[in-house]
């Protein structure tokens, strides 16, 4: 997952789309291939009884980090952005100005609605401007997933920090005569 983040920041405005998605692609089979052992740690770590509480941390462990993430890496993003807009908006209205240096979106309307040379110009560096803030935030992506496998591969245990259960079945004729069955659990 984190070579294909880091070879993502490599891309550029005429990179074709099988490139670039089979990129998303090996990012995303990187996920799936992290979520399940995550889980299953997590899950391992705390005893049977406690299970619920479990999931629950995996599951809010989970949406804190990404939306901090989307916080984060969209930050920077919209940042370089900005400030690789400003040359290319110094010529525009001032309300334009302020549209097209937020959003890329905004930028490639404005530029439509521009006559002439203009308007190329203003797509051109908001494309530009887009792929270097995603350049950027790839590679700080892919350093971040180096960091945490090399983290996993020295810091996790490879067993259960949990003892396990062992459910024991007893059958036994008490002096009534009649069978009575118990099931107790051992801690190992």
């Amino acid at each position: 997952m984190a070579i294909a983040m880091v070879s993502m920041a490599f891309l550029d405005v005429e990179t074709t789309f099988w490139l670039t998605g089979s990129l998303v692609f090996l990012m995303g089979l990187g996920m799936a291939n992290t979520m399940a052992p995550a889980t299953d740690a997590v899950m391992a770590a705390v005893p049977e009884a406690q299970a619920v509480v479990g999931s629950a941390l995996n599951d809010t462990v989970r949406q804190i980090g990404g939306a901090l993430g989307v916080g984060i890496f969209g930050s920077i993003l919209s940042s370089i952005y900005a400030s690789s807009m400003v040359g290319a908006v110094s010529d525009l209205p001032g309300d334009l100005a302020a549209v097209a240096s937020n959003q890329i979106g905004a930028a490639l309307h404005v530029a439509g609605q521009l006559e002439g040379t203009a308007g190329e110009a203003l797509a051109i560096a908001s494309k530009n401007a887009f792929i270097d803030g995603t350049s950027t935030v790839y590679i700080i992506g892919g350093i971040v997933a180096f960091v945490g496998t090399v983290l996993v591969w020295r810091f996790m245990p490879a067993y259960d920090l949990a003892p396990g259960t062992d459910e024991v079945t007893i059958d036994d004729k008490g002096s009534s005569g009649e069978l009575a069955t118990a099931t107790a659990r051992a801690d190992q």
